[in-house]
């Protein structure tokens, strides 16, 4: 096995493609959002005879097989926790709303509060990390009324609204629940430890090796349910 890091670069990842096709790898995994973009369309062309897939992403692409998780799904069972305990006025806190990262877990949490006759105020996107996580509380806390919960649309953010909401005062989950998107180790080891919905990146890793074992004629995309785990952050100590 064969790993190569692009740190985003398009161009990058471009050398590597081809170095890597040099070397004579018979197929290629991609935790990327560059193979779809319309500028990577050159690049496409360095390795179009080899199977190739895109892990962690829920969406069809042409000429690729896909593996993800179903994220408005997860959105929705962020939400509809949060609403179950009793929770109106649940804000979204995720980052730029990407066709290709961020529209899934939004559309899960819009989704569960129409059904629920609830409002649903306007996302607050500040970007995908801790400190924007963190602004992204400033802006809430600050707004005329505030929310008593927050959907998190990564543990890296609701990290940092951990943070922020501390430093407002806000208790959680006693003034405000927070449930993030993704479940890594970080939300466990949080604190309070974060409530979180996770995809089952373990059968997603074996849904793409078996992908390589058997290549299909025509690339697959394969979407998987996610699951909750709930921990203090939500409020549950064990209610659930």
């Amino acid at each position: 096995m064969l790993l190569a890091s692009t740190h985003g670069d398009q161009a990058r990842e471009h050398l590597m493609r081809a170095n890597l096709v040099e070397r004579g790898v018979d197929g290629l995994i991609f935790l990327s959002v560059f193979p779809d973009r319309p500028s990577g369309a050159a690049s496409r062309d360095v390795d179009a005879g080899l199977p190739r897939l895109i892990f962690d992403r829920s969406q069809a692409v042409q000429g690729f097989s896909t593996v993800g998780a179903d994220a408005v799904e997860g959105g929705r069972l962020a939400t509809g926790h949060l609403l179950a305990h009793g929770h109106r006025r649940i804000a979204y806190l995720g980052g730029p709303l990407d066709p290709l990262v961020g529209p899934g877990r939004a559309a899960g949490w819009e989704q569960s509060l129409a059904e629920a006759g609830a409002d649903v105020p306007p996302p607050v996107l500040t970007e995908w990390s801790r400190a924007g996580g963190a602004a992204g509380v400033r802006i809430l806390m600050d707004s005329p009324e505030p929310p008593t919960a927050i959907f998190a649309g990564s543990d890296l953010m609701a990290v940092g609204a951990l943070q922020a909401l501390h430093e407002v005062g806000k208790r959680v989950p006693e003034d405000v629940a927070v449930v993030s998107f993704d479940g890594t180790a970080e939300s466990e080891y949080s604190w309070p430890a974060l409530t979180a919905v996770r995809a089952p990146y373990r059968t997603m890793a074996d849904a793409a090796i078996a992908a390589f074992i058997d290549v299909p004629d025509v690339p697959r995309a394969e979407v998987f349910g996610m699951e909750l785990v709930a921990r203090v952050s939500c409020g549950c100590r064990g209610r659930f």
